[in-house]
């Protein structure tokens, strides 16, 4: 006589429709979450990168940009122009342009700025150089030297400039530059020392690449009250350097004979934590939370026998996206210290207290408390930290497999999800 299968008993299957209930449930409330929290950090990365253009074009006209400080040149005029009495050009000058030698000595002084709630990376440079402009040739001639003023630096003070130790005076206009003229003879040199105090914003560099022959005799030593040095694109790495972590601070040095290169001396000022994209990270790393956050109160719940309705996890989430709703808005506002801990607190408030409302017991609260700390607390931290924040994500995620570990070492899983 055949086997004849006997029905399900009505209380299996009410209890395994309850569980993909739950789990749809649970689904729906994760995929709702995630797109919220999605268009969220877009709307906020849009909305910042509005306000980091408008904040730093504002700080630029009041302080500076990023100063370019171009290489002085000499020419040598050996037949001067001729023209007609009309004015009109006959026959082009013979000229040959050279680099003066040059020894400079930069100092680098950090002044972060800040508008609103946002910082930038300010500097205060002070230039101070001798160019040695000579007359290598065998006859007498007339020769010029041409020093650039970088127009891009917020203001330039202390200005001065002395041929072989007296003040120069002769040129007053500098829309061109620093103009100096005089006949040398053979073998005859000046020394003009010039000297400023500036300030700007972002990089600041020395300008060599326009200059296609060898460079002679050439030394610039840079020093800093920062030790976290980065150089700019396409710019040269120093011949000599000496940074000391300890008193945050830097000695850089070029030092060449008969150079030729294309490239340019650069320094990158060490920029402040960009707290608008640590925030739309904390936006977008949402949805990697959620899932550790919500796979960890159903599996310690489950495991207890708590059974939560997805309201439940619903209320629960909401409680904990609080967080990322306050901070999207109080960055703009508010300290980053104060903004977190604002967010934090509301967040770990509203989510612990409705754990502990609906009386589920133990395990949801302390669930909900462990993931706040760990996916919550620990996730958005890491983005503050960017330097380190793989390493952060990935000892928190392993931290949180552990204590599940743990708690569920001795669970027998059959029935329990």
């Amino acid at each position: 006589m055949p086997d004849i299968p006997l029905p399900p008993v009505p209380g299996e299957r009410k209890s395994s429709t309850s569980r993909v209930v739950r789990y749809v449930g649970i689904a729906v409330v994760f995929i709702a979450f995630t797109i919220a929290a999605v268009i969220l950090g877009a709307r906020f990365m849009v909305k910042n990168e509005q306000m980091l253009t408008t904040n730093a074009s504002g700080v630029m006209d009041r302080w500076g940009g990023a100063i370019t400080q171009g290489s002085p040149f000499i020419t040598y005029v050996f037949e001067p122009a001729v023209y007609d009495n009309k004015g009109t050009l006959i026959k082009d000058a013979v000229i040959q342009q050279k680099m003066p030698s040059s020894d400079i000595k930069v100092n680098l002084s950090l002044s972060y700025r800040q508008r609103g709630q946002m910082r930038f990376p300010g500097y205060e440079v002070t230039f101070d150089a001798d160019y040695v402009v000579a007359n290598p040739f065998d006859r007498a001639l007339p020769v010029s030297f041409n020093f650039p003023i970088p127009y891009s630096s917020g203001l330039l003070k202390d200005f001065h400039i002395a041929v072989d130790g007296e003040d120069y005076t002769a040129d007053q206009d500098y829309s061109n530059g620093v103009d100096w003229r005089e006949n040398l003879e053979p073998g005859e040199s000046r020394t003009i020392h010039i000297k400023y105090t500036s300030r700007g914003m972002g990089d600041w560099s020395y300008g060599l690449g326009t200059y296609q022959g060898a460079l002679p005799s050439f030394k610039l030593h840079l020093s800093s009250n920062f030790a976290d040095i980065d150089y700019p694109e396409g710019t040269m790495a120093p011949t000599r350097m000496e940074i000391d972590e300890h008193k945050n601070k830097a000695e850089l040095a070029w030092e060449f004979e008969n150079l030729v290169s294309g490239q340019n001396i650069g320094v990158s000022i060490p920029k402040p934590l960009d707290v608008g994209k640590a925030t739309a990270g904390v936006l977008f790393f949402v949805p990697l939370a959620l899932i550790f956050f919500l796979g960890l109160i159903l599996v310690l719940s489950s495991i207890k026998g708590v059974d939560l309705h997805p309201m439940h996890y619903l209320l629960i989430t909401g409680g904990f996206f609080v967080f990322h709703i306050l901070m999207s808005y109080l960055t703009t506002l508010v300290p980053l210290v104060w903004a977190f801990a604002i967010s934090m607190g509301v967040s770990a408030l509203m989510t612990v207290g409705y754990t502990a409302l609906i009386r589920k017991g133990w395990p949801v609260i302390f669930s909900s408390v462990l993931g706040i700390i760990l996916f919550e607390l620990g996730f958005s931290l890491a983005q503050f930290f960017p330097e380190i924040r793989g390493l952060m994500l990935a000892l928190i995620i392993i931290s949180g497999l552990g204590i599940v570990m743990g708690f569920t070492a001795k669970v027998d899983w059959k029935g329990k999800l």
